[in-house]
């Protein structure tokens, strides 16, 4: 409560003080997001009303000369667009937050809402699903030795850390690991058998059966240990997270974060901006991400390194780097990874990254004689990376 209180307080003052801005010059401040289902077009169909007309014409009443631009960038992209200036204002979800966060500095400003049969959302939770039908795969311990399917290891590590927690390896213990980068292919892939099980967010099945008229249906699947949350109506496996956060980089001044924060909150679910964007407002201030960081702390995805001092993410754009393998087991190198799934005649579909087995048993004299920063980069002297 007293936060909330404190944001009001903020809010209230940067409208009250809206001539700090004036005779501010011209500057456009660019706000990159993650394409979603629909990629480009739908990004800017969906958001440029919010980003780019809403927070155009209200910031400039107390900033004159300041104007928004949505930019769409990958995921893979997002730290060259920060450090090449074509990023002001970030929309990412949880996970990107906390790795622009510690790496950059970030400001979160506000956390979408959406409505969903009577109820307003700030969070959202994941599943791990396979078709109803499938009687041998009834829990998260039934994974073994089956194909499993995520969009991308960035974008898994809710479900990633539930494995952890009940001593399944996502990268070791399944036949295979793929990624596709499409939600909505994974649930197809899933009915088609392509693969045996998937990962998305809990409220997709729904939202597919609503796109299909009924052709694809949420109970067509079998949710994988659903947790008891009262408050979310949909399974979930995972716990829950905050909903994408629109964001501000630390050389956005604080006039216009608070001039952003305050356009946000007094949109309603009744806005042509809400409307459009097929939300029901943004909360602020946002939600605390200190769940989503509790799950990279442990997955050991943040950390410093020793030379330079600087704490970071590992690259996202490698899943290779990525990879963790289970005690006494080592990570094969990226060449013998990337080339697994040939190897052991199982199909890796056109389009998708595969992983088959990326880890090996290591022998007592390799896990005590050669370091990890050793196999790392004299990878060729043992074969293993």
């Amino acid at each position: 409560m007293r936060l909330q209180w404190c944001w009001y307080v903020i809010l209230c003052l940067a409208a009250w003080g809206g001539a700090v801005g004036k005779g501010q010059e011209q500057r456009v401040y660019k706000v990159a997001a993650v394409p979603r289902t629909g990629g480009i077009e739908a990004l800017h169909d969906q958001w440029s009303e919010t980003f780019e007309d809403l927070l155009t014409r209200e910031v400039a009443r107390s900033i004159p000369g300041a104007s928004f631009e949505l930019v769409a960038v990958g995921i893979d992209e997002i730290s060259t667009a920060i450090e090449t200036g074509q990023a002001d204002l970030l929309f990412l979800s949880p996970n990107l937050v906390v790795c622009t966060g510690i790496e950059f500095g970030f400001t979160p400003l506000a956390t979408e809402k959406k409505r969903y049969d009577g109820s307003i959302l700030s969070q959202y939770g994941t599943i791990i699903f396979t078709k109803q039908e499938r009687n041998d795969i009834r829990s998260i311990d039934d994974i073994k030795g089956h194909r499993i399917e995520a969009t991308s290891v960035q974008l898994c590590q809710a479900q990633w850390v539930e494995l952890k927690a009940r001593g399944i390896s996502l990268f070791d213990s399944p036949s295979q690991v793929l990624f596709s980068y499409d939600q909505e292919r994974i649930v197809y892939d899933v009915l088609s058998n392509v693969t045996d099980l998937g990962m998305v967010r809990a409220d997709f099945l729904n939202l597919l059966e609503t796109e299909t008229q009924g052709a694809v249906r949420a109970d067509m699947f079998h949710v994988l240990n659903p947790k008891d949350e009262p408050n979310y109506p949909f399974p979930t496996t995972s716990l829950l997270f905050p909903e994408y956060s629109l964001g501000a980089l630390n050389h956005v001044p604080f006039e216009v974060q608070t001039a952003v924060a305050r356009a946000l909150w007094a949109v309603n679910e009744s806005s042509s901006e809400a409307q459009k964007g097929g939300y029901a407002g943004f909360q602020v201030p946002p939600l605390s991400f200190d769940p989503m960081r509790k799950v990279f702390d442990s997955l050991s995805l943040i950390g410093q390194d020793e030379e330079t001092g600087v704490w970071a993410c590992n690259a996202p754009e490698d899943t290779w780097e990525s990879i963790q393998c289970p005690p006494g087991k080592i990570r094969l190198r990226k060449q013998d990874v990337l080339r697994g799934c040939d190897m052991k005649n199982i199909l890796c579909p056109d389009g998708y990254l595969c992983l088959c087995s990326p880890c090996i048993t290591a022998s007592s004299v390799e896990v005590i004689a050669v370091p990890p920063a050793v196999i790392a980069n004299e990878s060729d002297l043992l074969g293993f990376a």
